[in-house]
């Protein structure tokens, strides 16, 4: 069993509005209310359109789903859709 934390946005409810590869942040505007910043694990898991990537491949506005820690202080996962 995998045991996940919370999600955060779905394919066109969080949208990417900076990111910050060199701090390991992503910062997104959350269904248009208002932005927020989470830092990325090192090992977290990213795909973009389906594919592994890094975080610096993640393009600004792409469309993403977040994996929280389970104290959502950092971000297990991400995968992204290019906008």
């Amino acid at each position: 069993m995998n045991a996940r934390g919370p999600q955060i946005g779905n394919f066109g409810g969080a949208v990417v509005v900076l990111i910050d590869a060199a701090n390991n942040t992503i910062t997104i505007d959350i269904n248009g209310e208002g932005e927020k910043t989470f830092a990325v694990a090192r090992d977290a898991r990213i795909s973009i359109d389906g594919k592994p990537g890094k975080l610096a491949q993640v393009p600004n506005e792409a469309s993403v789903v977040l994996d929280l820690s389970l104290d959502q202080k950092f971000v297990r996962g991400l995968q992204a859709k290019a906008p």
